[in-house]
């Protein structure tokens, strides 16, 4: 860390003293600002000069050694906010919530934490201590290490489940992202998810901004950007010949058993899942159930109680949905800094579905203008894959 408290009650900062820290006096004692425990200044001509707990600690602020990595990303951030004409506090000490906010700074009567994240934690850790922020009007906002990045493909991603919780919306059109920092190139990265066909792997555009060119809108409400070009239509397409054809998959999760329970009522099962559902669109992260069990959901077990061409609205369908949700029969993310984000993610259906000429919108709603037919097998069911693969992703629809 780069601040501790003098004997005398001073609060002394690597960062922000104005003179040299080579003039720190390391003879005198210094305390953990969080726990009181004595610290000592580390003077290394490797890793930045730093302050660490004497011995093993019990302090709550650092549960482990601070790493370079760490260190030098909030020294960036601290510069930047800094350089912005921001007056950030540096490892400011909540003790209402018994909380350690890397950097703190307000920016139009609103405070923001900022958490530069390089660790695993549990997703329980992130919800809890961003709780704890929102419940003193604070905004955290969680940058992670560009090393946390994972790319496995062109234009795929892994992205673990606490890194989730840090998403962030777009007011201007809703667009979500995560944000990443890259310290030694002093780079910001935003990860925008295109589509999400599993819980461990995403499709999504990757921006790179130069910390110091961008404003601190950028973090607070995302960058402005162009959709970069689908490169995954084929993967796509083989994902849902994966669901069709992976038996083993269908089995032991409360989603899997209530969809084919529905399935059982047409005489089908799940492989044959309507050639409709199974698609991209935005905002799906926000489910953790597979896009082709809860898009089913709505074909078979919503849209077939309405008449053709009566007028339906998307609250209609929330509330069809709500208790499946709360009983946890399909899954969703924990995600507090999004508005509406089940709203959204079952509008952007519904409009691909308009799309492709199930519904149509009417202004104040949707009316069903097509039936739905399931498959007779799977290769009746992959060839209708095919047709509609070709309107989705080569007519506009993902843009």
């Amino acid at each position: 860390m780069f601040t501790a408290i003098t004997k005398s009650g001073q609060i002394i900062s690597l960062l922000s003293r104005p003179h040299d820290p080579f003039l720190v006096d390391d003879k005198s004692p210094f305390f953990c600002p969080a726990c009181s425990e004595r610290v000592v200044l580390k003077k290394g001509t490797i890793r930045r000069w730093h302050f660490a707990h004497q011995n093993k600690t019990n302090c709550f602020s650092q549960s482990e050694p601070e790493t370079e990595e760490h260190l030098h990303g909030k020294s960036v951030l601290y510069e930047w906010l800094t350089t912005k004409g921001f007056s950030p506090i540096l490892e400011a000490f909540l003790p209402s919530i018994n909380r350690k906010a890397d950097l703190l700074f307000t920016w139009k009567t609103q405070t923001f934490a900022l958490e530069f994240q390089c660790s695993s934690i549990s997703t329980e850790e992130a919800l809890q201590r961003s709780s704890d922020y929102l419940s003193i009007e604070v905004m955290p906002i969680w940058i992670y290490s560009l090393q946390r990045l994972r790319q496995k493909g062109k234009g795929r991603f892994s992205v673990q489940s606490f890194e989730w919780t840090g998403l962030r919306e777009r007011n201007i059109d809703s667009r979500h992202a995560l944000i990443y920092l890259c310290p030694a190139a002093a780079s910001f990265y935003y990860l925008f998810p295109r589509a999400m066909p599993s819980a461990s792997f995403l499709y999504a555009d990757v921006y790179s901004l130069p910390v110091f060119d961008s404003p601190v809108e950028h973090i607070v409400n995302l960058p402005p950007t162009v959709n970069g070009p689908v490169v995954w239509n084929s993967d796509w397409l083989h994902q849902k010949k994966t669901w069709r054809f992976s038996s083993s998959q269908w089995r032991g999760k409360p989603d899997k058993t209530y969809i084919r329970q529905v399935f059982a009522g047409y005489r089908s099962d799940l492989p044959f899942f309507p050639a409709e559902a199974g698609w991209p669109i935005l905002s799906m992260e926000i489910f953790r159930t597979p896009p082709y069990i809860w898009q089913s959901w709505l074909l078979l077990c919503f849209l077939p109680k309405l008449p053709l061409y009566q007028r339906f609205s998307l609250r209609m369908v929330i509330e069809a949905l709500e208790p499946l949700l709360y009983d946890n029969t399909f899954m969703i993310r924990d995600l507090p800094f999004l508005s509406s984000p089940i709203e959204k993610a079952v509008y952007f259906y519904l409009e691909l579905l308009k799309h492709i000429g199930i519904l149509t919108n009417t202004g104040s709603g949707w009316k069903k203008i097509n039936n739905i037919i399931l498959p007779l097998s799977l290769e009746d069911a992959f060839h209708m894959d095919k047709k509609w693969s070709s309107n989705i992703f080569y007519k506009g629809t993902l843009d």
